[in-house]
């Protein structure tokens, strides 16, 4: 409905998303093209490498990158998000990192129900949280929680692309969507 404004957040494998619209009408979307796998792919598992994705997210003012670093991608994305940051509306996340953040936030370690995170709101603090209690496990405890299987290695760098979305939005929270963007286009479509 008109009046309707919305801003989404959906953090893929390769790049991260960001659309903002009102009305049923998408008013900017664009693509950060880094998400939770290609950050695995460019920066070293460790607080250092999670350091420069975060910072590579939320570059300061005067900040420049040299030749055709992995930053320099990403520092194209400072335009979408503060377009997305000019916009109003609710901010929504979807995607598996923001949803098994969420799960794991409520302290589901075991079986992902979509019900208990769909429609929920999840806040900075709770990614902070989660963020630090994978920090401190090992590789290996991180490997045996059923609810992270076949994303153990990319959790923490979705985490991270995540709160670096936030912090660049000034955003405290976000309402967490089981539905991807496929049911929201086939919604649109069908409507």
């Amino acid at each position: 409905p008109e009046g309707d404004a919305a801003r989404v957040i959906g953090i893929g494998g390769g790049s991260t998303g960001l659309i903002a619209g009102d009305g049923g009408k998408i008013q900017f979307a664009g693509s950060i093209p880094v998400g939770a796998v290609r950050g695995k792919e460019t920066y070293p598992q460790s607080k250092v490498g999670f350091d420069q994705l975060y910072k590579a997210f939320v570059k300061t003012e005067g900040e420049s990158w040299e030749g055709n670093s992995p930053e320099r991608k990403i520092a194209k994305g400072h335009k979408i998000l503060q377009k997305i940051k000019k916009q109003r509306g609710v901010l929504y996340g979807v995607g598996g990192t923001i949803t098994t953040l969420c799960a794991m936030s409520d302290g589901v370690s075991r079986i992902y129900d979509p019900r208990s995170v769909h429609g929920r709101t999840m806040t900075r603090s709770e990614v902070t949280l989660v963020l630090r209690e994978l920090d401190g496990m090992t590789p290996e405890e991180v490997k045996r929680m059923p609810l992270l299987q076949g994303r153990e290695d990319i959790i923490r760098y979705g985490g991270v692309i995540l709160m670096a979305c936030l912090d660049a939005l000034g955003a405290e929270c976000l309402v967490v969507s089981d539905r991807g963007n496929l049911e929201g286009y086939l919604a649109y479509r069908a409507g």
